[in-house]
Formats: structure tokens, C-alpha cells, sequence
């Protein structure tokens, strides 16, 4: 194991990638990352890293790619994430996230793969506003959210995977529309 000092991140770099997976720190994901505003993709999986998502990422408007999965996080997904509107892929499975998904989620309309499997989710999917026309994979499997089976899920026009398996929804599938879909899972609910 190595163990180096933390960074802190000051607004001056001009660093586009961080891919520090798997690295193991430990204590809670630095505040200081907001500083990174010329990111393009952060990658921190399997980081060993604790507390919540710090709201300082909403800084970097330039992410397009954000991996925090299979780490120890707390608290709901932040509100600020929806500011990231240059983010086209965001991956938070496995992490001990809590509460509802987050309505500005939908703010990201140039997303395209959304997962946030394996964590404490609760609620109803909340409604999209229908700016996610690229959005081709959603995994929001084994989680507690429930409500009825979205039907406006059907009419994204790129989505070709969703798994809402292992949640609480009931399902009035009369209206789904599965003719894009290659992959869709939503066993035990």
C-alpha cells in the first residue's frame, strides 16, 4: 500500500483527466476538486473514499465524465450535480447513496449513461423534461425506489439498456414502448 499526502487542488491547474481508481485514500472526497474547473473527466472508483459528493463539483462545468462508484459515500445525490451540463456519463453505483433522486438530474441533457445501481435510493423516478435525447443506458437497479413504472422511460429516443430491477414499482406496462430497447431488466418488483 502507498500512502502520499492529499492533494489540494488550487484553480490554476489546468488538468483536462483524474483517474486515480483505484487508489485508496481515506476520509471524505475533497472539497478541493472544484478548484479543477479545465476537468473533462474525473474518475475515483474504488478510492475508499467517505462522506458526501461535495457540492464544489458543480465548478466544473467542463465534466463530461464523472466515476465515483464503489466507494463510501453518504447523503442524496447533490442537487448541484445537475449544473454539470457538459456531462455525458456519470456513474455513482455502489455507494451508499440515500434519498431521492435528484429532479436537476434531468438538467443533464447531454447525458448518456446514468447509473446508480446498488445504493439506498428511495422515492419515485422523478419526471424527465425531456431534454435526454441521448441517454441510451439507465441502471437504477437495487435500490428502494418505487411509484409506477414511468411510462415517459419508453419515449427517451436513444435508450437501449435499462435495468429497474430489484426496487418497489408497479408496473403498467400496456404503454411501454420496447421497441428500442436491447436490454431491459425489471425483475423483483
Amino acid at each position: 500500500m502507498v500512502i502520499f499526502q492529499r492533494p489540494k487542488w488550487n484553480s490554476s491547474a489546468s488538468l483536462g483527466e483524474l483517474d486515480l481508481s483505484p487508489v485508496k485514500f481515506y476520509g471524505d472526497l475533497l472539497e478541493s476538486l472544484g478548484y479543477l474547473t479545465s476537468l473533462q473527466s474525473l474518475e475515483l472508483n474504488s478510492c475508499n473514499l467517505s462522506g458526501p459528493i461535495p457540492k464544489s463539483l458543480w465548478n466544473l462545468t467542463r465534466l463530461e465524465l464523472l466515476h465515483l462508484s464503489n466507494n463510501y459515500l453518504e447523503g442524496p445525490v447533490p442537487l448541484s450535480l445537475g449544473y454539470l451540463t457538459s456531462l455525458q456519463s456519470l456513474q455513482l453505483n455502489s455507494c451508499n447513496l440515500t434519498g431521492p433522486i435528484a429532479k436537476s438530474l434531468w438538467n443533464l441533457t447531454r447525458i448518456e449513461s446514468m447509473d446508480l445501481r446498488n445504493n439506498h435510493l428511495e422515492g419515485p423516478i422523478p419526471p424527465f423534461t425531456s431534454g435526454q435525447q441521448n441517454l441510451n443506458t439507465l441502471l437504477l437497479s437495487n435500490n428502494s425506489l418505487n411509484g409506477a413504472l414511468p411510462s415517459w422511460i419508453s419515449s427517451l429516443p436513444s435508450l437501449s439498456a435499462l435495468d429497474l430491477s430489484f426496487n418497489h414499482f408497479s408496473a403498467q406496462l400496456e404503454d411501454f414502448n420496447y421497441n428500442i430497447l436491447v436490454e431491459i431488466n425489471l425483475e423483483h418488483n
